[in-house]
């Protein structure tokens, strides 16, 4: 049987999975222990929570966000998951249940996401595959040359990026690529094309690319929470 909290982190931010199968009592009773081991290793990180199938009540959101911050963290996205017909296994619809902010990107590399669905992508994206969805997709792996990622809003992979990435099809100007290596064969953002050298330094941190004038810039993401 699974933990009914488990935390997976990645490069300045963690993914909080909550078990959908138990009693949500229990299961924030053990967010609260699981959090407290963890204590000052979480630090100032990016937090999303996956709730998994189960519907909670805006009530449970309420006690799950202050559960959250106890230990001073807000969560950037609170999804729920719901499977997608044909692709078991694959991949989630994962639903905003917290609403988000406008979409805002600073000189300083920092950005929120935005309150419109998500699809979570769990694995990694072999050369010939393809996702494709209306609002953000989140890749939790790497996207291989030979990949594709189509979003109507924002492309996040949790890896490294070596395909094709498309956000903000067909013109969402707003819309960014965030990825923890960014080294894509073909960036477009809107109706923006870019694409990588022909000699890419291998990034040592994440990177956040986004449109700048009618033009692809590409600037380090940098996390800091609070201000």
């Amino acid at each position: 049987m699974r933990a009914p909290v488990v935390l997976r982190g990645f490069e300045d931010g963690i993914v909080i999975h909550l078990d959908d199968r138990r009693d949500f009592v229990m299961v924030e009773a053990a967010l609260r222990a699981r959090l407290a081991t963890a204590g000052r290793l979480l630090g100032n990180v990016a937090v999303t929570v996956n709730v998994g199938e189960r519907e909670l009540t805006p009530a449970q959101l309420g006690r799950l966000r202050e559960a959250l911050a106890e230990f001073n963290l807000t969560p950037a996205r609170v999804v729920r998951e719901v499977r997608l017909d044909g692709e078991a296994g694959l991949a989630a619809k994962a639903m905003p249940v917290f609403p988000g902010t406008e979409s805002a990107t600073g000189s300083d590399g920092q950005w929120a996401s935005r309150s419109e669905d998500t699809l979570l992508y769990r694995g990694t994206l072999r050369s010939g595959q393809k996702v494709q969805y209306q609002g953000n997709v989140v890749i939790l792996g790497d996207v291989h040359a030979g990949a594709e990622v189509v979003a109507g809003g924002d492309v996040v992979v949790m890896g490294t990026l070596r395909g094709m990435a498309h956000a903000g099809a067909p013109a969402n100007e707003l819309a960014v690529v965030v990825a923890y290596r960014l080294l894509p064969a073909q960036l477009r953002i809107a109706d923006v094309l870019g694409r990588a050298p022909d000699h890419p330094e291998k990034p040592d941190r994440p990177e956040l690319a986004r449109l700048q004038d009618r033009q692809i810039i590409v600037e380090p993401y940098i996390f800091r929470q609070g201000g």
